[in-house]
């Protein structure tokens, strides 16, 4: 990192988290997957942010602070991730996003936001 960096723009954790299977085995489904490969990406996302994400975080920062020029004079940002899915209405419920569906249903797309949503949790409760 050059001396004249001002600013570090920090996105990390949905990697660890496997967010593209989750969305390949709960959203996009290419090979049909079942709605068990859903719940066992899901689960392994949990158990990864509750007992994993904070010391992956932690090094992953401690790396970046450790190579920042003038610490005192940079400023770092960690972005978090983005709740996608409107839980709200009825029109998604018959909609879908890969070749196979699935459908989009109110509880699939709560359990997509809400998985945000703690993985957000627990990288704001990490700093």
């Amino acid at each position: 990192m050059g001396d004249d960096l001002q600013m570090v723009t920090l996105s990390i954790g949905g990697n660890d988290l496997g967010f593209a299977g989750i969305l390949k085995a709960c959203i996009i489904k290419p090979f049909k997957e079942s709605d068990e490969d859903c719940e066992k990406a899901i689960q392994k996302a949990r158990n990864i942010i509750a007992n994993e994400l904070e010391d992956r975080l932690r090094k992953t920062w401690d790396t970046v602070f450790d190579k920042l020029p003038n610490k005192d004079e940079r400023k770092v940002f960690q972005t978090l991730y983005g709740q996608f899915f409107n839980e709200d209405t009825d029109w998604c419920d018959g909609q879908y996003m890969g070749i196979f569906g699935p459908y989009l249903k109110k509880d699939l797309r709560r359990r997509m936001n809400n998985l945000a949503k703690i993985a957000n949790d627990k990288i704001i409760s990490s700093m």
